[in-house]
C-alpha cells in the first residue's frame, strides 16, 4: 500500500510517476491513496498501475464520492480508509460527516 498522506494537506495529487515505477518493480497488487479527490484522480492512479485506490479525506467530505468512484472504476478497485481519532464530544466538528460516511457505507453494503 502506498499512501501519500501529505498530498491532500499540501493541496497536490498523488505522484503518478512513483506509482508507475512501483507497479513496474513489484509483482503483487498494491493500493494507492492520498490526493485522490476526483473520479479522474482514481482513474489516473489505476492507469498508472495501482490495483486499488484508497479514498480518505474526499470520502469524508463528500460521501457520494465513494459511489461515484465505485461506478466509474469498479467497486473492487475502491477502498475507504478512515483515520480515527479520540472520541469527540457532541457538537464538535467532524461528527456529521462521519455519520454520513457510516450511513453511505451501510447503504453500499460495506458495513453492518
Amino acid at each position: 500500500m502506498f499512501l501519500d498522506i501529505s498530498a491532500t494537506l499540501e493541496g497536490r495529487k498523488t505522484f503518478l510517476q512513483m506509482v508507475e515505477r512501483v507497479a513496474e518493480a513489484i509483482q503483487i497488487p498494491f493500493t494507492v491513496g492520498g490526493g485522490i479527490s476526483t473520479v479522474d484522480d482514481a482513474g489516473y492512479a489505476l492507469d498508472a498501475g495501482a490495483d486499488k485506490v484508497s479514498l480518505n479525506s474526499a470520502a469524508l467530505a463528500r460521501p457520494a464520492f465513494i459511489d461515484e468512484a465505485s461506478k466509474r472504476v469498479g467497486s473492487q478497485s475502491v477502498v475507504v480508509a478512515i483515520d480515527v481519532k479520540k472520541a469527540m464530544k457532541a457538537g464538535q466538528s467532524g461528527q456529521k460527516p462521519a455519520r454520513k460516511l457510516r450511513a453511505k457505507m451501510r447503504f453500499c453494503g460495506q458495513m453492518k
